[in-house]
């Protein structure tokens, strides 16, 4: 419709007319909301963080600055009957400098995705018992390069992120989070376009850490284990493209993600080896979980 032409003052066109032009602004509002940075103004409040508020409290402990080190890619587990593990690992990290940590964890509910999306991230801020822990603001990664979802609903789910993320604010204050969950289909090229396009948008990975959020041997018997994971840290002390597919934990592609991030030689220093039996569980049903860091031999040797 012209704007030298008029609506019909007859009902039924004038009818006809409104509706043209309610469907118009429609598609243009659609249209700017698609094609606009988004205002995040939305808060994750988890009910899994929430719940167990008290247990976050408890398992944070305090160690001299002496004993942290500089860290590139740590090695983190998720679950929190090793919240003990979890809050000594952080302890052991040199936070200073540190403006962005990378969450990285497998996606556990196989949530559904476009063909497009790699896996999913947020911009929102988490509430946590510590404080409100506030996310990298680039919507590029969604809108612009395409390479994310943005479903904030996965994130009250995914124990792989929320565990995580009250000792992120704890052990790093003044850091800002970028929580991915990373799709099990996404190959060793995907991997490889995220980690160029992420390294691209948040410009100094000295600033960065990055947290491999993985638990390693599941449902185990006590006596196999324990060679499992003998085994697994031998491949981590060594991890490189022919061997990561062989150590037995529930993130393949958290691996992918550590061998691109980690672009120069690096050193792998395990923290600590424990399994859930450590923590009081059966003899059976067997979680392990190890603990570490690697470290580009750039920046530091062992």
């Amino acid at each position: 419709m012209t704007n030298n032409q008029k609506c019909p003052y007859r009902l039924p066109g004038l009818i006809k007319c409104l509706l043209i032009v309610g469907s118009v602004t429609l598609l243009a509002a659609i249209y700017v909301s698609r094609h606009q940075p988004r205002s995040i103004t939305e808060m994750l409040d988890v009910r899994g963080i929430q719940r167990e508020a008290k247990l976050f409290q408890e398992s944070v402990t305090h160690v001299s600055q002496d004993n942290k080190m500089t860290c590139n890619v740590a090695v983190i587990p998720h679950h929190l009957l090793a919240s003990s593990i979890i809050s000594r690992a952080f302890n052991s990290i040199d936070s200073r400098g540190i403006k962005q940590v990378i969450i990285i964890s497998p996606d556990h509910y196989n949530q559904k995705l476009s063909m497009n999306s790699h896996g999913f991230t947020t911009m929102s801020t988490w509430k946590t018992p510590f404080g409100d822990l506030l996310s990298v603001q680039k919507p590029e990664l969604i809108d612009g390069q395409g390479l994310f979802a943005t479903h904030d609903k996965v994130f009250h789910v995914e124990h792989g992120i929320f565990n995580i993320i009250p000792y992120v604010k704890y052990f790093f204050p003044h850091a800002r989070v970028l929580p991915i969950i990373l799709s099990s289909r996404s190959s060793r090229e995907d991997i490889e376009h995220v980690v160029a396009v992420v390294k691209l948008e948040l410009k100094n990975e000295v600033e960065t850490l990055v947290i491999l959020s993985t638990d390693f041997v599941h449902n185990a018997l006590l006596e196999d284990v324990v060679a499992k994971d003998e085994k697994n840290k031998q491949l981590l002390s060594s991890l490189n493209e022919q061997n990561f597919s062989q150590i037995e934990n529930d993130c393949k592609q958290c691996w992918m993600f550590a061998l691109t991030w980690l672009d120069s030689q690096h050193s792998f220093k395990i923290f600590e080896n424990k399994n859930s039996h450590d923590f009081g569980g059966p003899e059976k049903n067997i979680t392990s979980y190890i603990s570490g860091c690697f470290v580009e031999e750039t920046n530091e040797k062992y």
